[in-house]
């Protein structure tokens, strides 16, 4: 059986951040979220859990 990501909508991301959905697409479309957590689909924007618990285990560690 094969993992099965979990995309999560902007509004997901940002209740998941716990952020405003505004403050979502603005970190996207500055590179503050990292490209390789966004997902498109289409038009729509999607975020890869999997690689969002990445990114944020390593802002944990830079510090």
């Amino acid at each position: 059986m094969t993992d099965l990501k979990r995309l999560l909508t902007v509004k997901e991301l940002a209740n998941y951040l716990g952020l405003t959905v505004k403050s979502v697409y603005t970190r996207k479309s500055r590179g503050t979220i990292p490209a390789n957590c966004v997902v498109k689909l289409g038009e729509s924007v999607r975020f890869d859990i999997t690689e969002i618990n990445k990114w944020i285990d390593n802002l944990k560690l830079s510090k």
